[in-house]
C-alpha cells in the first residue's frame, strides 16, 4: 500500500502491485465513501491524460480504495501524477489529493 504523499513506483509494462490507498481530506480525516464511487485518474506532466478508470473501494468507512493496472496503463516510462476524484451519493465531488500532487514513477524496462 502507497503511505500519502509518496511516490508509488512501478516497472514499465508490469501491472503489479496495484495501487491501493486511503482517501483523506486536507485535514488528514478519511473521506467516508459511503455510497459513492471513485475514479482513478493518472496524467502527464503536461497535463495529458494517461488513465481515467474506475477504482474499487475496498473499505468505505476508511476510505481505502485501490486501482488494478491494465497494460496500456505503465507502457511508457516516466514521472505521472495520480488523484482520485470520489462522487458521493449526493453527487457531489471531491478530488484528493486537493494541496498536492502524487507521483507515480514508471521506471523503463530494461528488456
Amino acid at each position: 500500500m502507497t503511505s500519502p504523499n509518496s511516490t508509488f513506483f512501478i516497472k514499465q509494462n508490469d501491472t503489479l502491485p496495484v495501487i491501493q490507498e486511503y482517501l483523506r481530506n486536507a485535514d488528514g480525516t478519511a473521506i467516508n465513501l459511503s455510497g459513492a464511487s471513485v475514479a482513478f485518474h493518472m496524467m502527464f506532466g503536461d497535463g495529458t491524460l494517461k488513465v481515467n478508470s474506475g477504482a474499487v473501494i475496498d473499505n468505505a468507512v476508511t476510505g481505502l480504495v485501490h486501482y488494478a493496472w491494465v497494460g496500456v496503463d505503465t507502457n511508457t516510462a516516466g514521472t505521472f501524477y495520480r488523484e482520485w476524484q470520489v462522487t458521493t451519493a449526493g453527487g457531489g465531488i471531491v478530488t484528493t489529493p486537493n494541496w498536492t500532487d502524487y507521483p507515480v514513477q514508471i521506471t523503463a524496462q530494461i528488456a
